[in-house]
């Protein structure tokens, strides 16, 4: 039986979009966490892209009448069913859950009470915890809260998880997911949100994130590599810093944590030439967190040097006088233990 909370009668409709392809083993618990928000006010919008298994069965057994149910003729891909999702959707926001993904009881209302309070933002995400294919948690994710901060990681890194985001829906109707940007789609958009609008995360987890072996960003690795490139390409130009396709190469070999690429002294000489250019020049940009710049550079950076045996470019580098060695030196702890293990920057 349906309960609507009299205290939420009036609030704004939100559109679930959850796209569905070959999940039958975890779509119902999924479904399930979206009809047991504590905010009712919702439709939930399922695309099925022409699953082979038993996931449109699944769907079609759970009986409620905020589910609208849409079958794919053929399968068309993550990008298009996103986009199918959203074309339909009647809310005043949308909310993205995967079918394979878990939203805790308070999400939707939290996130609905942040965007009603906060209009000049055009995504909110949140905290997140992982899961296996068994539902076992097996980590934690703080990501960025500010806009701020958030911008800034945007450079490197996609700082949302997107099962956890709500935008606008006239926002994400106009914008749509960008065919050719498949695996890292969730990436593309959230880049063009932020040139435009604030992006944040809610410093608490509403979202269990499950990671199996069927997860696109696992087995498709070396796409994923490839598409990043293109988008990392897109980011630097929007920045407006001019580049060569050799510092395009570093820099995107650099962030996507490609160390074989780094081999040679010449390349590492090369890298940090274009990283302390970057630096300079995004230091003079508004809207960018420079401290927080300087720890996703010094991670990584370490983090190359290490897994390179490159102890040289470590200790004795031009970097170290551009973030200052003191910071280097005393922590270096901190670079490489608690902010990798809380924040995900490599």
């Amino acid at each position: 039986m349906e309960y609507t909370n009299p205290i939420f009668m009036n609030m704004p409709l939100v559109s679930v979009v959850m796209p569905l392809f070959n999940a039958e083993k975890y779509v119902g618990d999924a479904v399930e966490s979206v009809l047991s928000q504590s905010y009712t006010n919702f439709e939930l919008i399922i695309v099925n892209d022409a699953s082979t298994d038993k996931s449109a069965a699944c769907v079609q057994g759970i009986v409620d009448r905020r589910i609208v149910i849409v079958e794919n003729e053929y399968n068309l891909g993550i990008v298009a069913s996103r986009n199918r999702g959203l074309a339909l959707a009647k809310g005043k926001y949308i909310a993205i859950l995967d079918s394979d993904d878990i939203a805790l009881p308070n999400r939707l209302e939290k996130q609905v009470a942040f965007l009603e309070a906060n209009p000049e933002y055009g995504i909110c995400g949140s905290y997140y915890h992982v899961i296996n294919g068994l539902g076992k948690k097996i980590l934690s994710f703080k990501v960025p809260v500010s806009s701020a901060d958030n911008k800034t990681f945007l450079l490197f890194n996609v700082p949302f998880c997107h099962s956890t985001i709500m935008m606008p829906t006239a926002l994400a109707q106009s914008l749509a997911y960008k065919e050719g940007f498949d695996i890292i789609e969730d990436y593309e958009i959230a880049h063009r949100i932020s040139k435009k609008f604030k992006i944040g995360n809610l410093p608490e987890y509403t979202t269990l994130y499950r990671v199996h072996g069927n997860n696109i960003s696992i087995s498709k690795l070396n796409k994923m590599r490839e598409v990043r490139r293109k988008l990392d390409a897109q980011i630097l130009e929007d920045l407006q810093i001019y580049f060569s396709d050799n510092e395009l190469d570093l820099h995107s070999n650099f962030i996507n944590g490609c160390y074989d690429y780094f081999e040679d002294e010449e390349k590492m000489e090369d890298l940090e030439h274009w990283l302390i250019r970057l630096y300079r020049f995004v230091k003079q940009q508004p809207n960018y967190n420079m401290v927080f710049l300087r720890k996703m550079i010094s991670v990584r950076w370490w983090n190359l040097c290490v897994q390179t045996n490159n102890w040289t470019f470590l200790w004795n580098t031009t970097l170290l006088s551009e973030f200052s060695g003191f910071y280097f030196i005393n922590n270096f702890k901190q670079l490489t233990s608690r902010f990798l293990k809380q924040m995900d920057v490599i």
